[in-house]
């Protein structure tokens, strides 16, 4: 790590029956101390999935800009000159879009605690939903530990600033602790629960954390991964003043030219199980972490001074364990002149002189605590892909090792990589990973039922939309889509069933095709059953195998303290409306407008008219805006308060 100059669960589906996946693990490993990741999800800047991550990498793009006003406004704070006090003498980052979206429906959060949530308690929510749907356990209570690289962010500030920092709901939603207990409070997850600050290695540490708990048997699945967002430029003028940014914008690791280190946002999170039992239990296994370990720099020339000793001998004892040789290495790489020589000199006493060395943080920046998670992520994603991706603008390498500097098909006889994060507190960690192994084909056989629910129509016809464009570009065995959507998704209120004999079948119906006339009379009741609410027992249908498909389409309301215009979108299955009914019908409380307009403080009312109910039968976005006055306005209707 550069040195200066001297981070709802609806009803749950029944359980599945798991077909294998393949009889044997990855040659080498050990099934039982070997973890499988067996879901990941992600956003990173210009990338809010990551499919489109892996586009951008593929592509070599850098996602560096200045950094908009609507972010930060820095007319006030930049200087070229290092030293002038308080200042930043850079104007560039690599930042999240959409910062201030979140689907607080779905996880049955009011609009006044949303908005008091710092935003990677929000976005790591998020993103875990998405992982666990990706591994196909989304929904249920599970024995699962949470583990997460994350800091104290700044978003306390901007409540300070607007006298909104004082309620239980500020407290709660700024607090590290309550970011990973907030997700197993909400999802109903019972294993172990920790907020990791190791600083730059902090999500790496918390995914190596998450497979020690694994083989201790503390959990039985994790999630694990790490987020950074900035809401202010005090990160920017901190680092600058410590002498750690770039003052040309530019994030060159292991290039003659590296100037220093460019900040960025992210978010990242993996599923973990233990190979034997993702195996067991049909899991979709995207890679296997062979080996991990932590250790410390001790005493260096610099507190955040790295310390190349400790590096070599942290390498060789988690190769050592991993047993196998690694052809690639996904580096803490940050692109300053101190930091990576000792790296790659490092690296050259334990890997072979052919091994390939790049870093993510050329495309994305330093995204601090969730660095290395994006690191891991990358591999993953190269191991799917069988390609090497380039580090962006690396023309002049300094000597060592090769970086990968173009699109580089990844053909070794196996492909394993190893990941490195190193925190400025002196935490290094370091995980071996390798390719999955391989899956059998799945058994299933003849027509089946694949149910899909939202929270709102609008997110029904969104993922409907996506399941579609997915089997037509990478299809999939049908009993494959039944299985993972019927045991590994939540069944939310709005739904729809189609009975489809084959993948082509169903990709025709979820583009609004009718079903098949001599579809099963019986499995057609049974989806006609559950699109109309009936739980369904879902273990009987044909066996099939857990596989990654769309995720859910979150909801983009608006949340973000001091802004003059909330929107809030409402369905009828809204806690807030469901359970405050006048003669059956679902109304909007009054009190609610009343909190939601004095966002919950202390205040005086006066002069409040209702024009009319605010009757919620259908979806609907309820929008608050402030001027002189404060006016309710629901679904484009006149004002109703």
């Amino acid at each position: 790590e550069p040195a200066p100059a001297a981070t709802p669960a609806p009803a749950s589906p029944s359980a599945p029956a798991g077909t294998p996946a393949s009889d044997a693990a990855s040659p080498g490993a050990d099934p039982s101390t070997a973890i499988a990741v067996i879901g990941m999800a992600g956003r990173f800047p210009g990338a809010p999935d990551l499919d489109t991550f892996w586009d951008n990498l593929a592509a070599g793009r850098s996602a560096i800009r200045e950094v908009p006003s609507d972010r930060w406004d820095l007319t006030g704070l930049y200087d070229p000159d290092p030293a002038a006090p308080g200042r930043t003498r850079s104007r560039w980052a690599a930042l999240l879009d959409d910062v201030d979206a979140f689907d607080a429906g779905l996880f049955r959060i009011s609009p006044l605690e949303a908005e008091a949530m710092d935003p990677q308690q929000r976005i790591f929510l998020e993103q875990a939903w998405a992982a666990l749907e990706n591994a196909g356990y989304a929904g249920r209570p599970m024995r699962c530990g949470v583990f997460v690289g994350c800091g104290a962010g700044d978003y306390p500030r901007l409540l300070e600033r607007h006298g909104r920092s004082d309620s239980s709901e500020a407290f709660l939603g700024g607090a590290s602790s309550i970011l990973p207990a907030r997700i197993a409070y909400l999802l109903d997850l019972t294993g172990p629960t920790m907020a990791i600050d190791t600083a730059c290695s902090s999500s790496l540490t918390a995914v190596h954390l998450a497979c020690e708990s694994l083989r201790s048997g503390d959990c039985d699945t994790a999630l694990a991964g790490g987020v950074a967002v900035m809401c202010t430029p005090q990160m920017q003028v901190w680092t600058s003043q410590t002498g750690m940014l770039s003052p040309t914008g530019r994030c060159l690791p292991f290039d003659a030219a590296a100037d220093g280190i460019v900040l960025g946002e992210g978010v990242g999170v993996v599923v973990l199980k233990r190979l034997d039992r993702a195996l067991a239990d049909g899991d979709h296994v995207h890679g296997v972490i062979l080996a991990g370990g932590v250790n410390g720099d001790g005493r260096t020339n610099g507190i955040t001074a790295p310390s190349a000793v400790s590096q070599v001998r942290l390498l060789r004892e988690v190769h050592a364990r991993a047993g196998v040789e690694v052809g690639y290495v996904e580096t803490h790489g940050t692109g300053t002149a101190l930091g990576d020589p000792i790296e790659v000199k490092a690296l050259a006493q334990v890997v072979g002189p052919h091994c390939r060395i790049g870093s993510v943080k050329a495309n994305i920046g330093h995204t601090t605590m969730a660095a290395g998670v994006a690191g891991l992520i990358k591999v993953l994603l190269s191991l799917r892909h069988r390609q090497l991706p380039p580090t962006p603008h690396a023309t002049e390498p300094i000597p060592g090792l090769p970086v990968v500097r173009e699109l580089t098909g990844w053909h070794d006889d196996r492909l394993v990589a190893g990941v490195s994060s190193f925190g400025f507190s002196g935490t290094n960690c370091h995980l071996v990973v390798a390719e999955a192994p391989a899956a059998t084909a799945g058994t299933g056989t003849g027509p089946v039922v694949v149910p899909v629910s939202a929270r709102t129509a609008s997110a029904l016809r969104d993922l409907t939309d996506r399941l579609a464009r997915r089997l037509r570009t990478e299809p999939a065995d049908v009993h494959d889509v039944a299985a993972t959507l019927a045991r590994g998704r939540a069944h939310l209120a709005v739904r729809a069933a189609f009975v489809a004999a084959d993948t082509a079948d169903l990709v025709r119906q979820l583009a609004g095709g009718p079903p098949a006339p001599d579809a099963s009379a019986d499995l057609v009741a049974l989806a006609e059953r559950w699109v109309a609410g009936a739980d369904v027992d879902w273990t009987a249908m044909p066996a099939g195998r857990r596989i990654p498909l769309p995720t859910y389409p979150f909801a983009r309301d608006r949340f973000w303290t001091g802004r003059d215009r909330r929107e809030t979108a409402l369905t009828p299955a809204d806690p807030l409306v469901a359970d405050h009914t006048l003669h059956g019908v679902p109304v909007l409380p009054g009190a609610a407008f009343l909190r939601q307009a004095t966002a919950g403080g202390t205040a005086r009312a006066a002069d409040v008219t209702w024009l009319r109910p605010v009757v919620v039968t259908e979806p609907v976005t309820a929008v608050v805006t402030r001027d002189d006055r404060i006016t309710l306005t629901v679904g484009g209707t006149p004002p109703a308060v």
